[in-house]
């Protein structure tokens, strides 16, 4: 499957699941290319790579930067991956 074919169905899944997921455009080159939002501010950084994608050097680096401050970026490679994770999120109270 494409990326592009991989964020098409994740926002199937994540509007079957009542969750929002909007693409970010970047003010900075290597930003997640959507942030999964669900109730109660909950919400998931979400970098979609297909099964062979790898993350380039400047994503890498900003993902660590902000995981230092606390922030994860989910990085998804299939849709059972992102249907786990809209379950995690619209789960949580």
């Amino acid at each position: 499957m494409t990326e592009a074919g991989l964020e098409a169905r994740c926002r199937v899944v994540a509007t079957e699941h009542g969750l929002l997921f909007p693409k970010l455009h970047p003010f900075i080159i290597g930003t997640p290319d959507r942030v999964l939002m669900a109730p109660n501010g909950r919400y998931a950084l979400v970098e979609l790579k297909t099964l062979t994608g790898r993350l380039s050097p400047i994503q890498k680096a900003l993902h660590a930067a902000w995981a230092k401050l606390g922030f994860v970026v989910y990085v998804i490679r299939t849709v059972d991956e992102f249907k786990a994770l809209c379950k995690t999120l619209a789960d949580e109270r």
